[in-house]
């Protein structure tokens, strides 16, 4: 299914099970990355009771051979965020009345800016592996002071992009209520979900996910 960006951007996506409460998820940055890196978990969350909506970033497409959910648009890391908020406004025209945004790597960052800059309003939001001080985005302590709304930032332990560092800033800085979570790991953003991340880690990582949503934004009875 279609939807616009904020600056009209043409992006694809698709959304599991049903419900008011919505749970918006922006994908990583690497060459390979799309949608589908969420796919398990928005199952899993549609089995909980939510409405779930993965989408292709800007200029990004499934599939590695044959592409399909094509999104429009250039590979613009710095108007990603259009993208989030794009999402949001969709699932709210969908029905959702209360919406939390998860991002992994750069669409944790994207998501983390969406919400202190105010374009959007997360009754939660979860940052896994966002990246602070990079060249599109660089957040102070202001910006992360604004965000309301129930927030978790979590990381790989050992995390070789730097998103351990700026878990514990973004933690430091938040208003509660707040969470960190750094898991015994060196895998980045959704490749935590992977076997090979290290035992348990794809389980600890759902598991932390759907028990932070089931707190701060209970599906309907």
């Amino acid at each position: 299914m279609g939807f616009r960006a904020r600056d009209g951007v043409g992006l694809r996506g698709r959304l599991f099970g049903r419900g008011t409460a919505a749970v918006v998820l922006a994908h990583m940055g690497n060459a390979v990355s799309n949608e589908a890196d969420w796919y398990p978990l928005a199952r899993r969350l549609a089995r909980e009771g939510y409405l779930v909506l993965t989408y292709n970033r800007r200029a990004v497409c499934s599939g590695e051979k044959a592409h399909y959910d094509c999104s429009a648009g250039a590979n613009d890391w710095g108007k990603a965020w259009q993208d989030v908020v794009g999402a949001v406004k969709f699932v709210a025209s969908r029905g959702a009345r209360r919406v939390a945004v998860g991002g992994s790597s750069i669409g944790g960052t994207t998501a983390v800016y969406a919400t202190a800059t105010g374009r959007i309003h997360p009754v939660a939001l979860i940052s896994l592996a966002g990246v602070n001080h990079i060249d599109t985005y660089s957040l102070t302590r202001a910006d992360v002071r604004r965000i309301g709304g129930a927030k978790l930032f979590v990381s790989g332990r050992r995390d070789p992009d730097g998103a351990a560092a700026s878990a514990r800033e973004f933690n430091r800085w938040a208003r509660p209520p707040k969470q960190m979570v750094l898991l015994d790991t060196d895998y980045h953003g959704t490749d935590m979900f992977a076997r090979t991340a290290g035992p348990g880690i794809g389980r600890q990582l759902t598991q932390l996910i759907v028990r932070f949503l089931r707190a701060s934004m209970p599906p309907e009875p």
